[in-house]
């Protein structure tokens, strides 16, 4: 479940700690960023469709966010250091070899952002 606005989830489980101090950091990290992709797809009033993927096994994957605009894909995994790697099962890249997955930390997002952007436009 996703939040428009994270201070409501805060106030909800009642924790207005600092960030830095917080357990449920990377959730809100995650939170934050899928709002901002709905924003976005909903200023430029395009098709973008933002997914959530996971297979159905005991040990299950999952994909963080999985957009598709204009029938191009594109995966993001939300971490919260730049520096953490995405420890993704094999099960997403045998489906969709094709689908670039970009890592998205707070200090990236920007620069993946504008990375995405570019992507998009030199799929049409």
């Amino acid at each position: 479940m996703y939040f428009c606005d994270n201070g409501i989830r805060n106030a909800i489980i009642n924790n207005f700690d600092p960030l830095s101090t917080r357990q449920d950091k990377g959730a809100l990290w995650e939170n934050f960023f899928f709002m901002e992709r709905v924003k976005y797809y909903s200023y430029r009033q395009d098709s973008g469709r933002v997914y959530f993927w996971r297979t159905s096994k005991k040990k299950s994957n999952k994909q963080d966010f999985i957009e598709v605009v204009d029938g191009k894909m594109e995966a993001f995994e939300c971490k919260i250091s730049p520096s953490s790697k995405s420890r993704l099962g094999p099960d997403f890249h045998q489906a969709y070899p094709d689908c670039p997955i970009r890592t998205v930390a707070p200090a990236t997002f920007l620069q993946v952002w504008l990375e995405s952007e570019e992507y998009r436009k030199a799929a049409v």
